[in-house]
């Protein structure tokens, strides 16, 4: 039988046999050769190319499932440092805004900060001197720095304690920290006060405290922490730059910026009329600058600005009189900002003493008090509204100006014994001054 006839049959199917006959032949025709393995071909060509084909499929399934696999694990992983990196990203901007507003005021102070703080005039050029604004310019400049005070009073007596009145005051941003803003104020705005709110570009009232205040000069610092201006919705402040008083003369033109009635912050303007006048506010003597800018109830606290848009004083007070109908236009009164400046900077160092007490102008021998600051040394201490203070450690007080000056001398953590003058009764007082 020849081999070609066997491929050319359609029934034989059974390949062993197919082996076994091409064996036959191939002894017959020349000696069995050495034993080797071959890769089958002939009849198995067609199934082991197709299990081939099979294996390489699956091959390529295999390697298309781990390619599959290994994008699916690219994507992910893509995606995550993508998220992720927004997510820490944001995670880091919100936990910065957050250690801002509520972490780093919790944990850290001023103290060390305010302990050397500084503060010195802006000294102008004499070209700049003459580059005189416009008002609409030097409101835009400062405005922005002025706030608006609140003021809620209380009376306080040994039994009782009641709300009296709620008075409006200005005050002037001249300092910031990472923890909070300083205002700068009269002290007679904020003496005695139950609770102060201040208001700053128009915010919510935003409760305020006070740093140091000196009745003596009639000047006093309050803080408002920057979380709570954040929560005001207050992001930017913008500070006063401070003038040299000195520099200016009378005639010059002037903007008075203030709480005017507590009706918002609003401007005046006029002229500086005078210079090293003294007036006496309820038994003290201040020096002052005259104006004829208006100025108003709730005008206390606020800059008195010139036309190079400095802050050269602290508007004060308005002459009033007595008979007639007690009104006086154009005479107006501002602390000079050369007088202002070193008692601000030892108010923010802390090197003022503080009573807290107000007292009462009148023909009684002593100091009459007539308000308690709420948490100071004095309330601490007992005393009392109505109380007479008629000694000061070894010096006899007579008027409110002699205590005044005692308390000049003084500094917080100093020890002084008060001799005081209640009713028919003389009782001493051990005061730590604060």
């Amino acid at each position: 039988m020849d081999i070609d006839d066997i491929y050319e049959t359609e029934d034989i199917e059974d390949t062993d046999v197919i082996e076994d006959i091409e064996q036959e032949e191939k002894e017959r025709e020349e000696p069995t050769p050495p034993p080797r393995v071959y890769k089958p071909f002939g009849s198995y060509e067609p199934h082991s190319l197709y299990r081939e084909s099979l294996r390489r499929e699956a091959a390529a399934r295999e390697s298309s499932k781990k390619a599959e696999k290994f994008k699916r694990a690219t994507s992910i992983i893509l995606l995550i440092a993508i998220f992720g990196g927004a997510a820490m990203g944001f995670g880091i901007g919100t936990g910065t805004a957050f250690a801002l507003h509520y972490w780093i005021p919790r944990i850290s102070s001023d103290t060390d900060e305010l302990r050397d703080f500084t503060l010195s005039p802006r000294y102008v050029s004499a070209d700049e001197h003459l580059a005189f604004h416009s008002f609409a310019d030097v409101i835009e400049m400062v405005k922005p720095a002025v706030v608006g005070i609140s003021v809620l009073r209380g009376i306080r007596g040994e039994r009782i304690r009641r709300p009296d009145s709620v008075s409006a005051g200005t005050g002037m941003v001249f300092h910031e920290t990472i923890n909070a803003y300083y205002i700068a104020t009269n002290a007679h705005v904020v003496a005695g006060g139950e609770v102060i709110h201040v208001s700053i570009n128009g915010s919510p009232s935003i409760t305020a405290n006070i740093v140091g205040i000196d009745e003596s000069t009639d000047i006093a610092v309050l803080s408002v922490t920057k979380f709570a201006a954040h929560n005001a919705n207050v992001e930017t402040v913008r500070l006063v730059t401070f003038g040299d008083s000195d520099m200016y003369r009378v005639g010059d033109v002037v903007v008075a910026i203030g709480n005017a009635l507590g009706e918002g912050i609003s401007s005046t303007h006029g002229i500086i009329s005078a210079k090293g006048r003294t007036i006496n506010i309820e038994g003290a003597r201040y020096s002052v600058m005259q104006t004829s800018a208006a100025i108003n109830h709730g005008n206390s606290g606020g800059p008195l600005v010139a036309l190079t848009g400095e802050v050269i004083g602290m508007n004060t007070a308005k002459l009033r009189q007595t008979d007639v109908d007690g009104n006086v236009e154009g005479m107006g009164y501002s602390i000079p900002s050369n007088d202002m400046i070193p008692i601000l900077q030892s108010l923010m160092r802390g090197e003022r003493a503080v009573l807290g007490v107000r007292m009462l102008d009148s023909d009684v021998t002593g100091a009459l008090i007539r308000d308690v600051v709420a948490g100071s040394a004095a309330e601490a201490a007992g005393i009392l509204v109505g109380d007479i203070i008629i000694g000061f450690d070894e010096r006899a007080i007579n008027t409110s100006r002699d205590l005044v000056e005692s308390i000049e001398d003084k500094r917080p953590g100093d020890v002084i014994i008060l001799k005081i003058q209640r009713d028919e009764e003389i009782i001493e007082k051990i005061i730590f001054l604060r």
